[in-house]
């Protein structure tokens, strides 16, 4: 009886701890600091989802958090730079009619292409691996896990379409308040309206992101876990054959970025940091506009 009774105010409070724990994820999506601390959660549940231990602490979630976002910035912010760069290049080549120039901005974007494919394959198994050990320097273990990756090369192939798939309720979140105010009827608010609307409409963006990004994370657990348990054969032929195909299919992801950024511009932010990727940040407010 004892137990019982011990058992059950646990048993009812659990539903609002998790609760109180997804509204919390929610507003750490709204900020580029404690999406750093989110990041450290998501570290922490592929740890155990990988190794069937729990990471204990608020502070040491806050350090896996701070040490994904550092290695995982150590690659992929270089096409985000590119891009920006490439963006910036064809607009100063419009305008000053640069014409000798042209080829500057296709090209800086094209390597920056280049660049994010050859890099996204490894990166999943790589961040797997990071929280798998919980040592940010396995993340730069290239051998070590390129010969994981090379154990489930099909499965990993499932990975650049499901992110893409996960990210069109993304590139909605990020595209439609451009037409927000034809469809919403207020063209004419004030800067402290529009405010307050969009930072209700990134909230519920944060409640699908969270469900997406923790979902997502959990597919990249099951292909590392399958990955990490075979015993390849021919681990070089492998990469030869497999890992450009895989590589080639991040593209989709690639076309949803560039289609959404000609659609509805979000400065370098929208270049440098992919939510679903990189930091879980999905609040793009336009940072003048004010509530005053």
């Amino acid at each position: 009886m004892t137990a019982i009774a011990t058992s059950l105010p646990q048993t009812i409070s659990r539903p609002f701890i998790w609760l109180a724990l997804f509204v919390l994820a929610i507003l750490a999506t709204q900020n580029p600091i404690t999406s750093v601390v989110l990041l450290g959660f998501v570290y922490a549940r592929m740890h155990h989802n990988i190794t069937g231990r729990a990471i204990q602490g608020l502070w040491a979630r806050i350090k896996f958090g701070a040490a994904g976002t550092l290695t995982l910035a150590s690659l992929t912010l270089v096409p985000g730079i590119l891009w920006a760069s490439a963006w910036h290049a064809g607009w100063d080549n419009s305008f000053n009619k640069g014409y000798e120039q042209a080829a500057v901005g296709p090209l800086t974007g094209l390597t920056g292409v280049a660049f994010f494919l050859l890099i996204m394959p490894y990166v999943q198994i790589a961040q797997a691996q990071h929280a798998a050990t919980g040592d940010w320097r396995s993340f730069y273990r290239i051998r070590k896990n390129l010969k994981i990756w090379s154990g489930a090369p099909i499965s990993a192939a499932l990975l650049p379409i499901l992110y893409a798939l996960a990210g069109l309720p993304i590139f909605l979140l990020f595209a439609l308040p451009l037409f927000l105010p034809q469809m919403t009827g207020y063209a004419d608010a004030t800067d402290a309206e529009v405010l307050e609307r969009l930072q209700a409409w990134y909230f519920l963006g944060g409640v699908m992101f969270v469900v997406l990004l923790f979902s997502v994370k959990r597919v990249v657990v099951w292909v590392y876990l399958r990955a990490a348990a075979a015993t390849p054969r021919h681990t070089r032929l492998r990469l030869l054959i497999c890992y450009p195909i895989v590589a080639a299919l991040w593209l989709f992801v690639v076309a949803e970025l560039f289609i959404g950024q000609f659609l509805n511009y979000h400065g370098p932010q929208g270049w440098l940091n992919l939510p679903l990727i990189q930091l879980p940040w999905v609040n793009r407010i336009p940072p003048g506009l004010v509530s005053g």
